[in-house]
C-alpha cells in the first residue's frame, strides 16, 4: 500500500518572507556542479543525484544532490546558460522531487526549460507528471474496478459519471459538463515549500478508459548575480491535458478525463530582466464535437504559481499565470517554518523519505482494516486538527481530521483512526490555521 505523508502544511504564510532586504542575494552555490551550458537539447536524469545534504559539494559534478529533507534535487553551478534552440527536459527521480539550480553568476536562458505533465490518455498507465508534480487519475473500463481520483494535494476527485474534473493548485481545477467538480486550491504565493501540480481524476465508461492529465513540475532557480530571460525562451511547468473519445455523431456517447493542474516557477535574483516566457498553466479540458447534445468535456486544470524575487526586477516578458514578487531571501523554508510528517501507520514506522509515487510502495499494511495514523508536528498551533485526505488507486478519496495536536508549539503529535481501502493509497496531511 502506497502512503504519500511528504509535505504539506500549506499554511506556511506569506510572511515567512519578511521585510525589504538591501544585502547583497546569495543563492547559497558552491559551483561545484560546474557550468550549465548544453549545446543540443537534453534530458536531465535526476535518479543520478546523489543523495546528501544539498549544502554538500556535488560527489559527480553535473549530476547535482538529492536532499530527503529539503525534498529537491539540487545543482550548484558557477553559471548557466541555455543557448536559443535548445531544450532541457527532466527524467524524474524516484522521490518525484523537483529541482532546484543555484547558481554563483549569472543565469542566461535563451532556449526552453520544460517541466510539463503528461497529457492524459487511454490505456493503463498512469500519466507522469513533471518532477515535483503528482500523477493523473487512472481510468477503468470495468464499473467494477472504480477510476481513481487524480493524485496530489489537489488532485480531481473521482466521480461515477463519464466525465470529471481537473486537477487544482493555484487556482481550483474547471469542472466538467457533468458539473464534477475540479480538486481544490493549495499552497501559497511564495511557493514555500517548493511543490508542483495535481493530476485531473480518469474516467471509465463500459467501453472507455481514459487516465486524468499529470501535474506540471516545479523549479527554483536561484542566482547570486543576474537572471536573464532571453527573447523567445520560455520555461514551461504545465499540466497535462485531458484525455477522451467520442464514440459516432447519431446518438454516441463517450467520456474524458480531466486535465492537470499548472506547478511552479520560482526566480530568486539581484535583478531579473528579459522578456521571455514563463508557463505554469493547467491543462486543456477534452472536448468533442457531435450532435450538440452530445457535446462534452472533462474539466480543465488550474492554474499553477510564478514568483519573483529580486532587489531589482524589469522583466518584461510573458507569464502566465501572473507573478507575485517579493525581495531574494529564502531559497528553503527557514528551520521556523510548520512542519508535519505521519511517523507511523498502525504500528509500522514510514520512512524518513517516502517517494512521491502511486507506483511505488513505501509501507504496507493490512488494506480494509482500521489502522491508526500517528502525525507529528512542529511550529504548528497545539489543539490544531489535522486534515488526513486518502486517494486510493481505484474508488473514492476519505477526509479524516485527526486529535488536537498535543504538546507544544515546537513539538507535537496527533492522531487519526481509519479505515484504509484494500489497493494503495497516497495519503497528505495539511493544517489550516489563522496565523
Amino acid at each position: 500500500m502506497r502512503f504519500d505523508h511528504r509535505l504539506l502544511v500549506l499554511c506556511v504564510a506569506i510572511g515567512l518572507l519578511t521585510g525589504g532586504v538591501n544585502a547583497q542575494f546569495n543563492s547559497g552555490s558552491d559551483g561545484s556542479d560546474l557550468s550549465y551550458n548544453p549545446q543540443e537539447n537534453e534530458t536531465i536524469d535526476l535518479s543520478q543525484a546523489v543523495t546528501a545534504a544539498w549544502d554538500t559539494p556535488s560527489p559527480n559534478p553535473g549530476k547535482g544532490v538529492y536532499d530527503p529533507e529539503k525534498w529537491a534535487i539540487v545543482f550548484k553551478y558557477t553559471s548557466i546558460t541555455i543557448p536559443e534552440d535548445v531544450t532541457v527536459t527532466f527524467t524524474n527521480h524516484p522521490s518525484g522531487a523537483p529541482v532546484v539550480w543555484l547558481a554563483t553568476g549569472n543565469v542566461a536562458l535563451n532556449g526552453t526549460i520544460v517541466l510539463d505533465g503528461q497529457d492524459g490518455s487511454s490505456g493503463s498507465a498512469y500519466r507522469t507528471p513533471g518532477p515535483g508534480g503528482f500523477a493523473g487519475g487512472r481510468g477503468y473500463s470495468a464499473s467494477t474496478l472504480p477510476n481513481s481520483a487524480g493524485f496530489g494535494p489537489g488532485g480531481a476527485p473521482r466521480v461515477g459519471s463519464n466525465t470529471v474534473g481537473g486537477g487544482g493548485y493555484g487556482s481550483a481545477g474547471g469542472s466538467s459538463s457533468t458539473s464534477a467538480a475540479g480538486g481544490g486550491a493549495y499552497g501559497n504565493v511564495s511557493i514555500l515549500p517548493l511543490i508542483g501540480g495535481s493530476g485531473g481524476a480518469g474516467n471509465h465508461t463500459s467501453s472507455h478508459t481514459h487516465n486524468g492529465g499529470a501535474g506540471g513540475g516545479a523549479i527554483l532557480i536561484a542566482s547570486s548575480s543576474n537572471i536573464e530571460i532571453i527573447g523567445s525562451s520560455a520555461i514551461t511547468a504545465d499540466g497535462g491535458n485531458g484525455s477522451g473519445s467520442y464514440d459516432t455523431y447519431s446518438g454516441g456517447s463517450g467520456g474524458a478525463s480531466g486535465a492537470g493542474s499548472g506547478g511552479a516557477i520560482r526566480l530568486l535574483a539581484n535583478a531579473i530582466i528579459g522578456s521571455g516566457g514563463l508557463y505554469a498553466r493547467g491543462g486543456n479540458r477534452y472536448t468533442w464535437n457531435g450532435y450538440s447534445s452530445n457535446d462534452g468535456y472533462g474539466g480543465s486544470g488550474g492554474h499553477g504559481r510564478i514568483r519573483m524575487e529580486a532587489t531589482t526586477l524589469t522583466y518584461g516578458g510573458v507569464a502566465d499565470p501572473a507573478p507575485t514578487y517579493g525581495a531574494p531571501e529564502h531559497v528553503f523554508p527557514p528551520s521556523s517554518a510548520p512542519t508535519l510528517r505521519v511517523t507511523h501507520i498502525d504500528g509500522t514506522a514510514m520512512p524518513t523519505d517516502p517517494h512521491a509515487g502511486v507506483l511505488t510502495p513505501d509501507v504496507a499494511v493490512s488494506g480494509d482494516n482500521v489502522v491508526t495514523i500517528h502525525i507529528e508536528a512542529m511550529n504548528i498551533p497545539v489543539d490544531e486538527q489535522v486534515q488526513v485526505h486518502i486517494t486510493p488507486e481505484r474508488g473514492d478519496e476519505i477526509e479524516v481530521y485527526s486529535t488536537p495536536l498535543f504538546g507544544s508549539f515546537s513539538y507535537s503529535t496527533a492522531t487519526v483512526d481509519v479505515q484504509l481501502p484494500s489497493k494503495r493509497s497516497e495519503i497528505h496531511v495539511r493544517v489550516n490555521w489563522t496565523p
